[in-house]
């Protein structure tokens, strides 16, 4: 149940940044900060020639703070026009309403925004994170706001 919220989030979260970003024509605008980022998995060979993951770079190492493993991540969107709530496309409030519901909207400022009016400010993102528990194999999405990064 949960990996098809993740994959409709995913797809929600995709539309509405792709309504964002075109411009009057319809065309996209070229040479702007992407808001979507996807994650690849990067894997390495071994000697034996088993997989194994290729270490990352320290640019997601911020997703430590709301309780996430940045070897786990998978996928990152994020979404940074200001505003409030009110202001933001139907479909994105939709999947951080239902994030919340189940527990996986995370931090103070994302709670205040849902919640108490709270704007989303210039310089700050809502990430919507998608993680693999290696353990468990389970696939989980996590949303929280912090300031705004080119990953």
């Amino acid at each position: 149940m949960f990996e098809v919220l993740a994959v409709v989030g995913t797809v929600l979260i995709a539309a509405a940044i792709l309504k964002h970003h075109r411009d009057r024509n319809g065309k996209f605008r070229v040479g702007e900060d992407t808001v979507k980022t996807p994650v690849q998995e990067q894997r390495g060979e071994t000697q034996d020639g088993r997989l194994q993951a290729v270490p990352r770079d320290s640019r997601f190492a911020f997703v430590t703070a709301f309780g996430l493993n940045p070897r786990a991540l998978k996928e990152l969107h994020i979404y940074a026009s200001a505003g409030t709530l009110d202001e933001f496309p139907s479909r994105v409030k939709e999947l951080l309403k239902r994030l919340y519901a189940n527990g996986y909207a995370v931090g103070e400022e994302i709670m205040a925004l849902l919640h108490h009016g709270r704007p989303l400010e210039e310089g700050e993102a809502i990430y919507v994170a998608v993680v693999r528990d290696q353990g468990t194999n389970a696939q989980r999405t996590v949303a929280f706001l912090d300031r705004y990064r080119i990953c």
